[in-house]
């Protein structure tokens, strides 16, 4: 039995199956958690700072693992994980034999094993695993670092799809950090474009003043690079929450998701390493980090990369859109200081023919200009959260057949505003208010209890509110 000179047999197995006698092999026979112990105990590196092993019970993580292996090797991939038979007191055993080719030739394949293995993964400790069966049932148990065993379940994760390492071309995707063994690197998850219940917030008037600065940025590239400039520009959306920001950038990104990559970061580390990806690939690209003012606490290295001191030239251009919902608690040094933030655009209620195109792209009937002036009036000064919302309730309000008119969506944004205002007093409503409420009142009318006919009428006519 081969194993890697890497790696070393613990006393504990070699010195059993080193026994001759059957008896003493039976009764000296160490438990499978000894074994994993041992293997773990034994391949400590010497450099390594002392590390407790973390033990899994999986019986599906062998077959998984053997899986991808068997998966790789068909198409002639490098294998991420390396997977070798060790010296075992539990018989190595093959199963579920089949051939398939590798390079034109017929090459065996198995589905499963059993018996102790130790599972690589280049820059982390390995894992070891014993695998055996019991009434015709496999059991699995495995050893390793808490390290290993986490980016063992990343690697079978991402091994059902594929990684976009790589700044795509175009499209829309959301930057995610992951991380393989000591290696950080960024996947483009790819985002579906929707063109069709973004086209309505295209109406939002803020949508055309986003759109021309986009347009004319990458139309007048050339202004913006020269002088060796960094070829990068950085709007700031702000406004309260429920104005439509999120929205207004779901339909820029399906304007330009043909033409463009669109890419959402997560955190600033993510957007600071895809516009570095795009100017390295000299490719035009739109980068969005939402919710600014959570995300950002600036070092000085954060502060240089705003100024464009650090950052990467991109002759393509690089167009970046933040957001927030409080200006005002973003870093003074990013909010106030030139060419931090080129540009602030302020996102906030709509005004009546904006509410009502709008509102007239949820309904299920076409309007006419009176109905649609009417329509606009009745939901001035709302955001677009609040039209949505406004609308789902007036059309639960209608009766059988009749129709949506200006007086049912009044109605329904009184009956949203009382029910946010109850919410307010009822979540900020102190232990003190209530038992001084309860001492002047009594107790409230409960609607239950009265259908029930658990209370009188007189007991709640005397009840004030």
């Amino acid at each position: 039995m081969k194993i890697t000179p890497d790696h070393v047999v613990p006393t504990l197995i070699s010195d059993w199956l080193s026994q001759s006698d059957a008896t003493q092999r039976k009764r000296t026979k160490p438990s499978i958690i000894q074994q994993l112990g041992a293997w773990y105990r034994a391949n400590q590196p010497a450099d390594a700072e002392d590390e407790f092993g973390i033990v899994v019970q999986d019986s599906e993580i062998l077959s998984r693992v053997i899986a991808l292996i068997n998966a790789r090797r068909r198409k002639g991939y490098r294998k991420p994980i390396e997977i070798t038979p060790i010296p075992s007191i539990v018989p190595h055993i093959r199963c579920d034999m089949s051939l398939g080719k590798i390079g034109g030739r017929q090459t065996t394949f198995y589905g499963s094993m059993l018996g102790t293995f130790m599972i690589t993964i280049a820059g982390i400790r390995p894992l070891f695993l014993i695998a055996y069966s019991v009434n015709n049932r496999v059991i699995g148990f495995m050893i390793g670092s808490q390290t290993s065993i986490d980016t063992l379940n990343r690697i079978l994760l991402f091994s059902k799809r594929r990684l976009i390492t790589k700044l795509p071309a175009r499209g829309i995707h959301t930057a995610q950090q992951i991380r393989f063994g000591n290696q950080d690197m960024i996947h483009y998850r790819r985002d579906p474009i929707d063109v069709e219940n973004t086209a309505r917030f295209r109406i939002h008037p803020v949508y055309d003043l986003v759109e021309s600065e986009i347009t004319s940025f990458f139309g007048n590239i050339d202004w913006w690079t020269r002088n060796r400039q960094p070829g990068i520009r950085k709007l700031l959306l702000a406004g309260p929450p429920g104005t439509g920001k999120t929205s207004i950038i779901a339909a820029i990104a399906a304007s330009f998701a043909t033409t463009h990559v669109i890419v959402h970061a997560e955190t600033t580390n993510t957007m600071v390493q895809t516009c570095e990806a795009a100017a390295l690939a000299n490719r035009p690209a739109i980068v969005v980090c939402e919710e600014l003012d959570l995300l950002v606490a600036p070092s000085g290295a954060g502060l240089l990369w705003l100024d464009g001191t650090t950052c990467t030239r991109n002759p393509a251009g690089t167009f970046v859109i933040t957001t927030t919902n409080y200006p005002s608690k973003l870093d003074p040094r990013v909010r106030k200081r030139p060419g931090r933030l080129d540009a602030i655009l302020t996102v906030a209620d709509l005004r009546p023919s904006e509410a009502g195109r709008i509102a007239a792209t949820y309904l299920t009937e076409p309007l006419d200009k009176a109905e649609l002036i009417s329509l606009g009036n009745a939901l001035d000064r709302t955001t677009p959260a609040e039209i949505r919302e406004i609308i789902n309730i007036a059309y639960r309000r209608l009766n059988s057949g009749e129709a949506l008119s200006a007086d049912a969506i009044l109605a329904a944004r009184k009956a949203l505003t009382r029910s946010m205002d109850l919410a307010d007093e009822q979540v900020y409503e102190t232990e003190e208010e209530r038992s001084s409420n309860f001492e002047r009142f009594g107790p409230r009318f409960d609607p239950a209890a009265y259908e029930a006919g658990l209370t009188s009428d007189a007991d709640s006519s005397e009840i004030p509110f």
